[in-house]
């Protein structure tokens, strides 16, 4: 029983993405789930319950690798060293506990599940997806009446964003819990009830895209469900152009409202720009320094970069507005210079081959839930993850990182089945 409660809090800490109790950590402090998913772990190691920890190597390199370039930079640079407004020791030690607060979660969630009934692995997304729901009624009239679960700087904002701190946080929340609820209620033996309850939960999620508005959720959807068509396994043709068909269709009837979405970054040309610019110096950076920046100089090498090429890449688009761009350049503090996608602002941390270590491992992953996992909503789920990672900051998006648990675990469970197979056979 300690070990469900337990992962249903963990779960339900995901959904708190604005909150201001642990300002003096920054963005970080926004989420609970890292300082929790830390908590956990050390209860778990201190009361002698881990014994595995060595079977999820791969995944400790990230944290391992980060600490080891923070020192190095510390050493180049001195312990006196300031980035922005923060020591290079203070911000090292909270850029590695943002990586290793990541990893830890995930390793408590594949814990937690070798712990619990398999039936209830998806029940608790089911619980945080109608709880997204009430809150989103709640909003519904007056977007800021939940002003106190957000931190000060976020209440100016007249659209819905739930427990986020902006709309453009929600789509990942909304989509990844609605496909986590279908996997619980798909299991369901009485057909009608279950019938009945895809289609409201369905309705929920339509209810829910159309109130929060969020573009880019509109575009990792649209992306994720072609890759889904184009790469899913085991899927014969007529099911191939019958999805094709569906897909066309929901694009030429939702053309209209993906327009008028995407219409104020047309007549601005600021988030467009800005995200392309600070995705490409992100690039950059993690050519230049191929292990990492470490956790303090992510920012100011980033904001470096950006100054030394913005001439040559306003020349070539010289059509867009720069102005958000030279903001950050100009910024005093690193709250402003960061790259507006999660992925690539991952990869400042960890370098190109860090990046290119987390690729080729994400596509082995993907590979083999859409080999040993019959079911489309897990690879639909797989396929989204770094497709909204490219428009969300990763920091506090632990929903995703508790998929991606509940996709080591799955195929941690395989494997040992398999070798378990393997074994009688060798005996018989």
């Amino acid at each position: 029983m300690i070990y469900y409660l337990t992962y249903f809090l963990l779960i339900f800490s995901t959904l708190f993405q604005a909150l201001d109790i642990f300002s003096i950590l920054g963005v970080y402090g926004r989420c609970f789930s890292g300082i929790f998913g830390i908590i956990v772990f050390l209860v778990l190691f201190f009361t002698g319950k881990i014994h595995d920890i060595g079977k999820m190597k791969k995944i400790w390199i990230f944290p391992v690798s980060l600490i080891l370039c923070s020192i190095f930079f510390i050493v180049i640079y001195g312990p006196q060293y300031n980035v922005f407004e923060d020591n290079i020791v203070l911000k090292s030690i909270k850029g590695c506990i943002i990586i290793l607060s990541i990893v830890l979660y995930i390793f408590d969630i594949v814990f937690l599940l070798k712990h619990i009934n398999k039936q209830k692995m998806y029940k608790p997304f089911l619980y945080c997806y109608v709880f997204l729901f009430l809150v989103l009624l709640i909003e519904i009239n007056n977007p800021t009446i939940l002003e106190t679960l957000h931190f000060r700087y976020s209440t100016n904002t007249t659209r819905i964003r739930l427990l986020t701190s902006e709309s453009s946080n929600t789509g990942s929340l909304i989509f990844i819990y609605y496909l986590l609820s279908l996997m619980y209620l798909k299991e369901s033996k009485n057909v009608y009830k279950k019938i009945f309850s895809i289609i409201l939960i369905t309705i929920i999620l339509l209810f829910q895209i159309y109130y929060t508005s969020s573009k880019g959720f509109y575009l990792a959807l649209v992306i994720s469900l072609f890759l889904f068509i184009i790469f899913k396994k085991r899927m014969k043709i007529k099911m191939k152009l019958f999805y094709l068909s569906i897909y066309i269709l929901f694009l030429f009837y939702s053309y209209s409202v993906l327009l008028e979405l995407f219409i104020s970054d047309i007549d601005n040309y600021t988030s467009m720009i800005t995200r392309s610019y600070t995705i490409y110096c992100s690039i950059l950076v993690a050519i230049k320094y191929p292990f990492g920046c470490g956790g303090a100089m992510y920012s100011l090498f980033l904001q470096r970069m950006m100054l030394a090429h913005v001439e040559t890449f306003s020349s070539v688009f010289s059509e867009f507005n720069y102005s958000e761009i030279y903001n950050i350049i100009n910024a005093n503090s690193d709250t402003y210079v960061t790259v507006k996608s999660g992925l690539f602002e991952l990869f400042l941390y960890i370098g190109v081959f860090g990046a290119l270590f987390l690729l080729i491992n994400y596509v082995k992953l993907l590979k083999s839930i859409n080999k040993y996992n019959q079911n489309n909503i897990m690879f639909l789920c797989a396929l989204f993850i770094p497709v909204i990672l490219t428009i969300v900051a990763f920091e506090l998006k632990y929903e995703i990182y508790t998929v991606i648990g509940i996709f080591i675990f799955l195929l941690m469970h395989k494997e040992n089945k398999n070798d378990n197979i393997k074994r009688k056979l060798l005996i018989n």
